[in-house]
């Protein structure tokens, strides 16, 4: 590409190649007339905090040790065990929660239609 527009600029014969010179004079204007967008602040500012929102920095001074891998045989009694402990609260609470309550002192089916149409939509 550098070549062509070395050819033309230069007027170089088609049959001829042009000189190193014009072709690194040529690539000079070209990274020159590249870089010019670079000069309007805001471009700037927009790429330089584009790279510090994603820049990701790689620790390799403290490398994290895998010290166990595996099933945790605990996980699920404690999973049951944090269930049986929101259930029984919700249950002690229904009363003091404004949308528990409001949940709870209607029909079932009130209640549902209550909390799909005014909660979720």
């Amino acid at each position: 590409m550098n070549s062509e527009r070395a050819k033309s600029e230069f007027k170089v014969p088609e049959h001829e190649e042009p000189a190193a010179e014009q072709l690194r004079q040529v690539q000079e204007k070209a990274a020159f007339e590249s870089a010019k967008v670079f000069e309007k602040p805001k471009l700037r500012d927009f790429v330089e905090n584009a790279r510090k929102v994603h820049e990701q920095i790689i620790d390799t001074v403290n490398l994290d040790k895998v010290t166990f891998c595996g099933f945790d045989g605990q996980a699920k009694d404690q999973a049951t065990a944090m269930i049986k402990a929101f259930k029984s609260f919700v249950e002690e609470n229904r009363n003091t929660i404004t949308g528990l309550s409001i949940f709870y002192d209607q029909p079932l089916a009130a209640a549902w239609n209550y909390f799909q149409n005014d909660i979720i939509h």
